[in-house]
């Protein structure tokens, strides 16, 4: 709640129903327009990127199915002023937090699509914003779009994807250990199968090194502290233990990975100076 500051009390619309069926005027269109903006700021205003997801879903959906209603609310200026009028700002919302300037990446937008397509499919009509029904279409959808990118990401052509998977780091604490369970369970089947394929251990610690720099690459904060599959934290380190650019490579680790990066440590305790000098580009 850090982006709250004072109070001020706005007029905002109260929507019975999130039932999609019911859009039959503009009036109705602009209501539920309305209560989705409420819906985006509370995401902003209390760090709540769930909540911020599925109403920018639910918005899309709205401008998709309704494009006269929405054309008519951007370019008639006193009903785009209605609409404003009855958006429900948190008390004391300072706007310093806003998902929709922050995540712009192509990851999110996939993930706003395939949650617009299932609500629309599958929730047509909920209670609120907060109904169950969306919270599991949610998690199916969260998991729908972590799979695909993790489980080919050794293959050719795939791990510059994993840079789609940005938008986890936007997730609340709540959330994390849920997320990283998927994760760590597509990964560990990954390696598993990729080091079937692969025979030369050699080979397979490049791999999992390159995944790693592709990681600190990209600033992917939610990996830092995923917890890798044993073989995989193996590798890495008998790698590191063989690699002529040990310096860069101990610095890219430390920055992609804080659990391997420690692992490596209790073994080697010169870890940190390594590290510090291919920060330094030794």
């Amino acid at each position: 709640m850090k982006h709250i500051k004072g109070f001020k009390i706005f007029e905002s619309v109260k929507i019975e129903s999130l039932d999609l069926d019911t859009i039959y005027d503009l009036s109705k269109f602009v209501d539920y327009f309305s209560y989705l903006k409420s819906g985006l700021l509370r995401g902003n205003a209390y760090e709540d990127f769930k909540l911020w997801c599925l109403s920018q879903a639910y918005l899309v959906i709205l401008i998709k199915r309704f494009p006269d209603f929405y054309r008519e609310l951007v370019d008639n200026p006193e009903i785009k002023k209605e609409m404003e009028s009855k958006i429900k700002v948190p008390f004391g919302y300072d706007g310093s937090k806003d998902y929709g300037k922050e995540v712009t990446d192509k990851g999110i937008q996939d993930l706003i699509e395939s949650l617009s397509k299932s609500i629309e499919s599958d929730a047509r009509s909920v209670k609120n914003l907060s109904d169950s029904k969306l919270s599991r279409i949610f998690d199916e959808v969260l998991i729908k779009s972590i799979s695909p990118v993790l489980t080919n990401v050794f293959y050719p052509g795939y791990m510059s994807k994993i840079v789609n998977l940005k938008f986890l780091d936007y997730f609340p604490e709540n959330m994390s250990d849920y997320i990283s369970e998927i994760v760590t369970h597509v990964i560990k089947g990954s390696v598993e199968s990729y080091s079937k394929l692969e025979k030369d251990p050699a080979a397979i610690g490049k791999k999992f090194i390159s995944l790693l720099k592709e990681i600190s690459k990209h600033d992917l904060n939610f990996f830092k502290n995923v917890v890798f599959p044993d073989n995989f934290n193996s590798a890495i380190i008998e790698y590191f233990k063989t690699s002529s650019d040990s310096f860069k490579v101990a610095d890219e680790i430390k920055k992609s990975n804080t659990n391997i990066y420690n692992q490596i440590k209790s073994l080697l305790p010169n870890l940190d100076t390594a590290a510090d000098l291919g920060d330094l580009g030794f």
